[in-house]
């Protein structure tokens, strides 16, 4: 009857070197691996590794390389499978079948995990305050596609972020005027990728502004542009160059006549 060892191969000693680690077998056959391929296969003096444990780690070992720049790499960002694969086939030009066992060894070790990924950065770009359309299409960038679709996302969260941003900026663009600080804001609200219908819903927690308060704000601007165009004696020129800057600045045209007619009428021009 047949020995239940035969076609196995044991381990008659291990020698650990500063980068790699060297295993001899008692049929005289050496090995030379990285410490993580030791690690992960368990291996010490006296182990008996069978046949195919044996052509298990030949395989792992013939792989290291690769997959120690790949875990380079992870070490400093993570990645999804899609990205990682990417790179294997671009890169390092590595056919089908052995990208295929990469990612299955980093799979096992939890190097590549795309549902925690997800989740990961949903909670990184909601905490940024961006919506739904940028965050998937940044997810998708990430190469998380087969997540996107199972992302439940609040209608209510969604709305409190839009708001959140609405305050914030108009806070930074207090000193526009209120026209020009709204679509500033609804650009502002769809680049960062909230739906045009929550958009515009949104614009209403921009602080309301009176006509006095335009009014002073246009007069502070005007005065700014006549001082700035003093050596323009060309007085019908220097008009009409006030009026495009004021209009560029979200001013009404006829505020702007009027508030140019008192200007001009003190002046004696």
């Amino acid at each position: 009857m047949p020995s239940k060892n035969i076609g196995n191969k044991t381990i008659k000693s291990v020698h650990k070197y500063k980068k790699k680690i060297v295993v001899l077998f008692s049929d005289g056959i050496k090995m030379s691996m990285d410490a993580d391929t030791f690690t992960s296969f368990y291996l010490y003096e006296g182990k008996k590794l069978s046949t195919a444990e044996y052509r298990n780690l030949k395989e792992r070992i013939s792989l290291s390389n690769d997959i120690s720049v790949i875990k380079k790499r992870l070490s400093k960002k993570r990645m999804s499978e899609w990205k990682v694969r990417e790179m294997l086939y671009n890169k390092q030009n590595l056919a089908k079948s052995r990208v295929n066992k990469i990612i299955a060894l980093l799979k096992q070790e939890h190097l590549i995990d795309d549902k925690q990924l997800t989740k990961d950065y949903l909670s990184y770009y909601q905490q940024k305050g961006y919506g739904q359309e940028k965050i998937i299409s940044l997810l998708r960038q990430n190469g998380l596609f087969a997540y996107c679709d199972k992302i439940n996302f609040s209608q209510r969260d969604e709305a409190s972020r839009a708001k959140q941003l609405v305050l914030k900026l108009d806070v930074r663009f207090r000193n526009d005027p209120y026209e020009k600080r709204k679509a500033k804001i609804y650009a502002a609200l769809l680049r960062n990728g909230f739906s045009s219908s929550l958009a515009l819903f949104s614009l209403k927690y921009i602080k309301s502004e009176s006509k006095q308060d335009t009014s002073q704000k246009l007069n502070r601007d005007l005065e700014k542009l006549m001082r700035a165009d003093t050596h323009n004696s060309d007085l019908e020129n220097r008009k009409q160059k006030i009026i495009r800057k004021l209009l560029n600045k979200g001013y009404k045209y006829d505020d702007i006549i009027s508030a140019l007619e008192v200007i001009f009428d003190e002046n004696g021009q």
